[in-house]
């Protein structure tokens, strides 16, 4: 409600108890999305486990069950609860030579500029919870198995509800995902390596508050998870 261009996943509703969602991420890439205005979001070909990304591929499930055309789409991903196992998060995110920070997102802040950009350059925002479940649930999802993902009128919000599926290891990051949907194709050199840039006005601030990691910068790149 109140915006023109955000859609909630799922009955997804805005909390009433806090203003600020989380992100941990680098210092040096918050401060040069301050300097520069900017708020970065990514394409899933990017993402590193292969239970995230299975339906995002062209050829998916749901292309062979329907005339739904693979948009082309890029995330945020920020945390709901970040007191809640607070040394994991520091240590998941954690990259190597970094000093990591937990940023916290004032939410309306954050929801009026992607509400104004989306606006002014044709492109659709939509918010939703993660989906935890185990590997076997989300191998098995396919058309003839699942009416919950692949309704008769399989549309964006089934799609993006699958690209909100997450092994339940993962339960601990209480994980938001703002998903961006041009509303056009974009030019080659729109989202350049898979990053798709919203600009605001540098009065436009979003950035509550910064939380340093407790744990120094890493001299060695953490395991990537199978």
């Amino acid at each position: 409600g109140g915006f023109n261009k955000i859609y909630a996943l799922n009955g997804f509703r805005l909390p009433d108890d806090k203003s600020c969602f989380n992100k941990y991420l680098p210092l040096s890439r918050l401060v040069n999305q301050v300097n520069t205005s900017s708020l970065a979001f990514v394409s899933p070909q990017k993402w590193a486990d292969t239970y995230e990304t299975r339906y995002y591929h062209q050829g998916g499930y749901q292309c062979k069950t329907s005339n739904f055309v693979l948009p082309e789409i890029f995330c945020m991903c920020l945390t709901s609860k970040h007191a809640e196992n607070e040394d994991a998060m520091w240590r998941m995110y954690a990259q190597k030579g970094e000093q990591m920070v937990r940023a916290y997102y004032n939410i309306d802040s954050l929801l009026n500029i992607l509400d104004s950009d989306a606006v002014l350059n044709g492109y659709k925002v939509y918010i939703g919870e993660i989906i935890y479940t185990d590997k076997a649930t989300i191998k098995a999802l396919t058309p003839t198995k699942s009416n919950v993902f692949f309704g008769q009128q399989f549309g964006i919000e089934n799609y993006l509800s699958l690209m909100c599926l997450k092994r339940g290891a993962y339960r601990y990051e209480n994980e938001i995902r703002i998903f961006i949907v041009p509303e056009a194709p974009l030019k080659d050199n729109t989202a350049p390596q898979g990053l798709f840039k919203v600009n605001h006005l540098p009065s436009r601030k979003y950035v509550d508050r910064v939380v340093l990691s407790p744990y120094p910068p890493l001299s060695a790149s953490w395991p990537t998870p199978d």
